[in-house]
């Protein structure tokens, strides 16, 4: 059976229970390959980007007129457009977020935090750090290292509105290059705590896909109905707080909505997991466990992919 691209929202619960869960293994680092050809017309990562292309650099499409012309400022200088030039040789995993490599693939993705009361940028929950700069860049929280999509063997540059329109979401400006980003939107409903994210399942140049959700609000109420008034731990039993569990929570359900749009991870249905996810242990697993033990609360949040099937699941096309 097929999944199709027009399912209604997978569902995420949190499950209360006791015991102790094990945490997935972590991501691979980036291991740039030292040598690509920069043939036009051809793709040697599948990323969408022919091999010129990348050879080349990256500018991004910015703010454009009806006629397709570049808005510019008052200085003449175009608004949005990023350049990302392509990556040198040995470049580190933190400069790898900045440039563009044809031997490996990259994937550009549209970060939408709300314009006001994000948690996404630390604005919603006053006095206390919720922002989340970059979910696809390594970083510890909450006791624990994410490497956003290398485990993939994907390099994703976060972009904004101005710098990849979301109307088209094409990331270059003409017909020879039509690969699109996939977006993120945060959103702060908080009428169903049974739904945290959603996204289509699929690839991100196929109409109707590409386009995810992130329910902040209520991925942050659900920390206190989980945890009650015990006091939050880290998986490794170290004294933590709401915020970085809400951190990590949140990190997990991006990477996780936004597998679901790069070919459709986990590439096969399983109905005892509620669809395309996996067992506890891997970011394509189907719930956030929180755990309540000798009056302490735990969160078991993912870090990793499952390294055997979904890397060749990737379909960036």
């Amino acid at each position: 059976m097929r999944h199709s691209p027009y399912i209604a929202p997978h569902y995420r619960w949190l499950i209360f229970m006791l015991g102790v869960v094990l945490l997935g293994f972590g991501s691979a680092l980036y291991s740039p390959q030292a040598k690509a050809q920069c043939a036009a017309g051809v793709d040697t990562d599948g990323d969408g980007f022919n091999d010129d292309v990348e050879c080349a650099g990256i500018t991004t499409i910015g703010l454009r007129d009806v006629n397709g012309a570049p808005i510019v400022d008052a200085n003449a200088v175009p608004i949005g457009q990023r350049f990302f030039p392509r990556c040198a040789v040995g470049v580190s995993a933190t400069d790898r977020l900045n440039c563009v490599d044809p031997a490996s693939k990259d994937l550009f993705v549209i970060y939408v935090p709300t314009a006001s009361g994000s948690f996404l940028t630390g604005a919603a929950v006053q006095g206390v750090n919720t922002a989340i700069p970059n979910p696809f860049a390594a970083q510890t929280v909450y006791g624990t290292a994410y490497n956003g999509f290398t485990g993939l063997g994907v390099t994703v540059h976060i972009v904004t509105v101005n710098e990849v329109p979301l109307a088209t979401r094409q990331v270059v400006f003409g017909t020879a290059v039509t690969q699109k980003a996939v977006a993120i939107f945060e959103d702060l409903d908080a009428t169903d705590l049974n739904t945290l994210g959603y996204c289509p399942w699929g690839r991100p140049n196929v109409a109707n896909q590409g386009q995810c959700i992130v329910y902040t609000q209520r991925i942050w109420n659900s920390i206190p109905l989980a945890c009650g008034t015990n006091p939050i731990v880290t998986p490794a039993g170290v004294a933590s707080t709401a915020e970085e569990a809400f951190k990590a929570y949140t990190l997990e359900l991006i990477l996780h909505e936004v597998g679901h749009s790069v070919g459709g991870l986990a590439p096969t249905f399983n109905s005892s997991y509620g669809g395309y996810h996996y067992a506890p242990g891997t970011v394509m697993e189907q719930y956030v466990v929180a755990t309540v033990s000798k009056g302490k609360c735990k969160f078991a949040v993912s870090k990793a992919f499952n390294s055997r099937n979904d890397p060749p699941a990737v379909n960036l096309k």
